[in-house]
């Protein structure tokens, strides 16, 4: 674990440890994988982090205008809209009427079409984030045995690897769930927000942020089947020298 310079931000290694020989696609497939399914979580994240500022700003809103309330009426309805406010992410909801007081923004009818979805994050990841937030290159070593080591945000970097081990590790049981739900899990794990404790709406996991995810999932388990890669799940936490 180490904090970076440029970031102040805690990181990790994203390890993987090859054998064999490599060709320059091999190369491409293990960084293009890593890299996109890092940037799908980071996007999620951002994506979060937006809606949770636009929530707060609301929610700031409301309390200016609370200061002046002194009718029966207008607490009530204070009250109401605070208790929609907490539900923000936990079901689509149609504003029956208009807001009786001001935002700082024109009030959303509905919030969740509001502003870039994860995927247009994603594809466009250039534009939300500077290079040092992405996944970044620590070591190289080609050789049989070499490895790929990577660094990113800590928090990120854990959740890869958790989610590989899922996928790698999982029972009969769970295999039954498919890839598909498992990665989707992870990605509306990012839309919760400690702070705020409000759980995720329903439907958060762009199915197509979740695909592409699956994708780059399987570029590693062919490295791994064509013995290019030594077992992921197990040489993924520890960097080699």
């Amino acid at each position: 674990m180490a904090t970076s310079e440029q970031t102040g931000r805690e990181e990790s290694c994203l390890c993987f440890r090859t054998q064999g020989e490599w060709t320059a696609t091999d190369v491409v497939a293990l960084m293009s994988g890593a890299s996109d399914i890092y940037d799908a979580l980071l996007a999620v994240d951002i994506q979060r982090r937006r809606e949770d500022e636009q929530f707060r700003r609301m929610e700031r809103s409301i309390e200016r205008f609370h200061k002046h309330m002194g009718h029966p009426m207008y607490e009530e309805l204070y009250m109401m809209w605070r208790d929609y406010m907490r539900m923000w992410r936990k079901e689509r909801m149609l504003m029956p009427y208009p807001p009786p007081f001001p935002f700082p923004t024109p009030f959303p009818q509905q919030p969740y079409e509001q502003g870039p979805s994860a995927f247009d994050i994603f594809s466009e990841i250039e534009s939300f984030v500077s290079s040092d937030d992405r996944l970044r290159i620590r070591r190289i070593h080609m050789a049989s045995p070499g490895s790929f080591n990577l660094s990113g945000s800590g928090e990120i970097v854990r959740e890869i690897r958790e989610l590989i081990k899922d996928l790698w590790f999982r029972n009969r049981q769970e295999k039954a769930k498919g890839e598909l739900d498992i990665i989707d899990k992870y990605l509306t794990m990012r839309r919760e927000n400690s702070d705020l404790n409000l759980p995720p709406p329903p439907g958060t996991g762009n199915r197509k942020l979740v695909k592409t995810v699956q994708e780059r999932i399987h570029s590693l388990r062919w490295l791994e089947r064509d013995g290019k890669l030594l077992s992921v799940p197990e040489h993924i936490e520890a960097e080699k020298e």
